[in-house]
């Protein structure tokens, strides 16, 4: 079962985490920062053109730790050992963290992606050419007129498949601690701590019971 989960997850780490869609325009973008453009991009003619970075740092130790929780569960099944069952658990737990840091790094990049479907600056004659090749070739309306014509946005966000490798993650995190917690109570820990660091209460009273050195009567 935990192998199952740690698999659906490192395959939704190549679906697409962030989907904005304005028209015929499109981006799409992966946990690693792939994206799939479709679209006129007519802020490629101007000189700043709009760009979004995404670092893929934390899918990829994702992924690493994916590996290693895969790898120790099948291998425990057959060697049934604690360090192998220690490390099922920390590394489901690294999964689960690095899969929400690269939830939230992500969340922090849709605006910046929503970005690169923007015209830019409406001064730079970059732009001005790239949208009147737009509307010449019948890719798009009419440019937008300042104080003329409005353009909007859809909203954006992370997708159901970002958000669902995230519950993935986190269940599989929780299943192996319960697993474990299972496998090592608090009661049976604070009982062998008590008995080894601690000292009993109260002593027995110690007997004597060397011999006694016997007196010869004639004395």
């Amino acid at each position: 079962m935990r192998c199952s989960r740690n698999v659906v997850t490192f395959g939704l780490l190549f679906e697409p985490w962030i989907d904005i869609n304005f028209g015929s325009d499109s981006i799409k973008s992966d946990a690693f920062g792939k994206f799939q453009i479709s679209s006129s991009l007519v802020g490629l003619w101007s000189g700043s053109a709009p760009a979004a970075k995404i670092n893929g740092t934390w899918p990829v130790l994702a992924c690493v730790a994916i590996g290693v929780t895969i790898c120790t569960v099948l291998v425990n099944l057959r060697a049934r050992t604690k360090a192998l069952f220690h490390l099922t658990a920390v590394s489901s737990v690294a999964v689960a963290l690095f899969v929400v840091f690269a939830l939230v790094h992500m969340n922090g990049k849709v605006s910046e992606v929503r970005g690169m479907l923007g015209y830019g600056s409406f001064r730079d004659l970059g732009t001005q050419a790239g949208l009147m090749m737009r509307w010449a070739s019948g890719n798009g309306g009419p440019p937008p007129v300042p104080g003329r014509r409005q353009v909007s946005y859809t909203t954006a966000g992370l997708t159901s498949k970002a958000w669902f490798a995230g519950v993935m993650a986190v269940s599989s995190a929780v299943i192996a601690i319960a697993q474990w917690s299972r496998k090592h109570p608090s009661g049976a820990i604070q009982l062998r701590l008590g008995v080894s660091d601690g000292l009993p209460l109260t002593e027995a009273p110690k007997l004597d019971t060397a011999p006694k050195p016997s007196v010869d009567p004639a004395h």
